[in-house]
C-alpha cells in the first residue's frame, strides 16, 4: 500500500474540473448557450505573490491566479466547453469583502462554522498561523466581525516556535518591505498579468498587506 499524499497539490485542477462538470450539466439540461462559472476568491490570495524571495516556486499555489484561470479558460474555449470562468472579487481584498457583505448578521452567525486554514485537515483544527488563517483573521478584523473559535496556535506563540512561525515571519517581512519594494515586480513574480490591469492588481495586493499590518498591530506583534 502506498503512502497517502497529503499535499493536495492537484486541488486546483480538481476544483475547476468538478465545477465545470456541474456547470456543463446545468447548461445542457436547461439548453443554455453558455454558463458563467464563478470562482469567488479575494484578489490578494488569488495573486498569491511570494511574500519572500524563497517562496517563489511550487510551494505557492496558483489555484485562482488570473494567468492560470485564463489558461484554463483557453482550454475550455478550444475544446468547446461553453463555460466562462469569472472571479467577481479579483480586485477586492478579503477585508473589503467582509465590509461589503450585504448580510453581516448572517456572516457573523456563520463565521465560526467556516474554515480557511490550509492545514486543518491534518488536525481537524485551524492552525491560526498559515497565510490563509492570517488573511482570514486580518479580514475579520478589518470588517469588524468577531469569531469564537480556538486556533491551534496564537501568533505570539507561533513566533517562538520554529515549527510554526514560518508564515507569520514571512508576513511580517512582507509588511515591512511593502514601502520599499517595486510592487509591480513583486506581483508579477507569481505569474504574468495583463498590463492594462496591473495597477488594479498592485492596489489589491498593497491593500491586503495593509489589512495584515493593522491586524498585527492590534495583536501587538508589530
Amino acid at each position: 500500500m502506498g503512502i497517502t499524499d497529503i499535499t493536495m497539490r492537484t486541488r486546483s485542477i480538481n476544483f475547476l474540473a468538478f465545477a465545470v462538470v456541474g456547470a456543463s450539466a446545468i447548461q445542457q439540461s436547461n439548453s443554455l448557450q453558455n454558463v458563467d462559472l464563478y470562482v469567488p476568491e479575494n484578489g490578494f490570495i488569488s495573486l498569491n505573490a511570494p511574500l519572500t524571495p524563497r517562496r517563489i516556486g511550487t510551494l505557492s499555489t496558483r489555484t485562482t491566479h488570473p494567468h492560470f484561470i485564463k489558461s484554463i479558460q483557453s482550454i475550455f474555449d478550444q475544446v468547446g466547453i461553453e463555460c466562462t470562468i469569472i472571479n467577481p472579487y479579483q480586485f477586492k481584498t478579503k477585508g473589503q469583502m467582509v465590509l461589503e457583505c450585504q448580510d453581516r448578521t448572517l456572516l457573523a452567525n456563520l463565521v465560526n462554522k467556516t474554515v480557511s486554514c490550509s492545514h486543518w485537515k491534518r488536525k481537524n483544527q485551524q492552525c491560526g498561523t498559515c497565510v490563509p488563517c492570517i488573511i482570514r483573521k486580518a479580514s475579520l478584523h478589518t470588517g469588524g466581525i468577531q469569531e469564537n473559535i480556538t486556533y491551534f496556535k496564537t501568533l505570539t506563540n507561533a513566533l517562538s516556535d520554529p515549527d510554526h512561525r514560518d508564515d507569520v515571519m514571512a508576513m511580517l517581512i512582507a509588511v515591512a518591505q511593502k514601502e520599499r519594494k517595486n510592487i509591480s515586480t513583486w506581483v508579477l513574480n507569481s505569474g504574468p498579468l495583463p498590463e492594462n490591469e496591473l495597477a488594479d492588481y498592485k492596489t489589491v495586493f498593497t491593500q491586503g498587506l495593509n489589512e495584515v499590518k493593522l491586524y498585527f498591530e492590534s495583536e501587538g506583534i508589530l
